[in-house]
Order: structure tokens, then C-alpha cells, then sequence
């Protein structure tokens, strides 16, 4: 059995459960809400076995599975959340946009070297870096917009997982030779950084 894409969708579960972790002022103990985190990451992993092993043809089951994952982390920022807020379920889909990148890096460099070990080690490292660069860039600053209620620098940092998404997504839905995509991967990560930067000067006056 061909275990490529549980490895990658854990992949991305772990990083989607470490943005909520880093992301969100916690309720509890730092153990406790590591705890309450490794259960949901757990969940979502269970859940893709049923609908990547055991019912791998079911439009269903992918419907099913697809809204209970949803459910299970936005939950999971609510729960661990110490201002259960709006914001707490933007966190949630925020986290969801940037662990994309991640995933599109897994199929990309599975297409262009053949490799599920090579695939699997870029998409690792692709969801450190998002998660190293978004954390050291407005990290502090949206834990600050985050416990305020209402701020009016909050637009720019919700405008960051939008663009994520965008650029992105762009990436896999539309043909690109495979040659072209290790170029575009590097100019959108260099295209990015100032991004973070003038969007954290914008929310910070």
C-alpha cells in the first residue's frame, strides 16, 4: 500500500497543529494544550485513513471526513484559545492557508524528481520555513492584534494567509512546465519577506 499521501497529510497536520500552538495565547498549561493538540493532530490522522485507505473511492466519506476535520480544528483553537474570540477561528483557517504551501511543494517535487522520499523532505522543509518566517516576522505582533479586541491594524494581517492562499494555489491550478516551478518557488519566497515586513510596519502604526 502506498503510503505518500498519509505521510504528507501528517506532515501538514503536524505544522497546521503547531501554528495554532504558537499562534494562540493558551487557556491551559503549555502540557495540557500540547496534549489537546497532539489528540486533534491524531484525529486528523485517523480520519485520512479512512478516507485515503479504507474508503478511497467514496465521494461520501471524502464530504464526511473533509467537514470533520474542519470541525475538529477550529474546535481545537477554540478550546485551547484563552479569548475565544473571532479571531480564534480566523486562526484556524489562517493556519489551514499556510500549511498549503507545504502541500504543493510534496506534489511539485514528487512530479518533477520521481522521488516520495525527496517530495516528502521538501515538503518538510518548505513547512518549516513558512512556519520560521511567518512566526519571526509577525509572530509577536499577531499575538498582540490577537488579545486586542478591536485593532485597527487587523485588515493587514488577515490580508497575509489570503495572499498565501492566492499565490499559492495559483501554482497548482494552473499548467506550469516543471522546470519553471524551483524558480517560482524561490521568487515567491524572496517576494514574500518584505511582504511580511511592510504588513507588520502597516499593523504596527
Amino acid at each position: 500500500m502506498d503510503y505518500f499521501s498519509n505521510i504528507s497529510y501528517m506532515l501538514s497536520h503536524a505544522f497546521l497543529m503547531l501554528f495554532m500552538y504558537l499562534f494562540i495565547t493558551h487557556r491551559y498549561s503549555r502540557k495540557a494544550t500540547a496534549g489537546v493538540c497532539f489528540t486533534s493532530f491524531m484525529l486528523l490522522n485517523i480520519l485520512d485513513c479512512l478516507k485515503l485507505n479504507i474508503f478511497p473511492g467514496s465521494d461520501l466519506c471524502y464530504a464526511a471526513v473533509t467537514i470533520t476535520q474542519i470541525i475538529i480544528t477550529q474546535s481545537t483553537g477554540i478550546f485551547i484559545s484563552s479569548k475565544r474570540n473571532r479571531k480564534v477561528l480566523f486562526m484556524g483557517l489562517s493556519a489551514s492557508n499556510y500549511v498549503i504551501v507545504g502541500s504543493v511543494a510534496s506534489c511539485i517535487l514528487y512530479i518533477y524528481t520521481g522521488s516520495r522520499f525527496i517530495a516528502l523532505t521538501g515538503s518538510f522543509v518548505v513547512h518549516l520555513a513558512v512556519l520560521y518566517i511567518v512566526y519571526k516576522v509577525i509572530g509577536e505582533l499577531w499575538i498582540k492584534q490577537y488579545e486586542t479586541e478591536y485593532t485597527q491594524g487587523w485588515w493587514a494581517l488577515c490580508l497575509v494567509p489570503v495572499f498565501f492562499y492566492c499565490s499559492f494555489s495559483a501554482i497548482a491550478f494552473f499548467p506550469i512546465r516543471s522546470m519553471k516551478y524551483r524558480k517560482i518557488f524561490q521568487a515567491l519566497f524572496v517576494l514574500w519577506q518584505p511582504c511580511l515586513y511592510h504588513i507588520r510596519r502597516c499593523c504596527a502604526t
